[in-house]
């Protein structure tokens, strides 16, 4: 092998150690930039399923208002005789 050949083997083989050391790095931002996507879904569906929490909250307490009513009414059928 000649000195050129050596020296261009050298220099390929920098190229290879390159390349593959930016492939892994360009790997490395793409895993970060999913962790991240992921970490935004999640917070993004904490918020969502507090909203729905609060919602359901609502809903319970004007059924337990309408249930409220609704035995009250009964009660003042009851009292005043009333045939259902």
């Amino acid at each position: 092998m000649s000195q050129n050949e050596f020296r261009l083997l050298k220099w390929l083989a920098a190229f290879v150690v390159a390349a593959l050391l930016a492939g892994f790095g360009v790997l490395f931002k793409q895993m970060i930039d999913v962790r991240i996507a992921v970490v935004n879904l999640r917070a993004e569906m904490i918020r969502g399923v507090g909203v729905l929490n609060e919602h359901l909250g609502r809903i319970e307490t004007r059924l337990d208002i309408v249930e409220g009513g609704l035995t009250r009414l009964e009660e003042q059928g009851d009292r005043t005789g009333a045939v259902e």
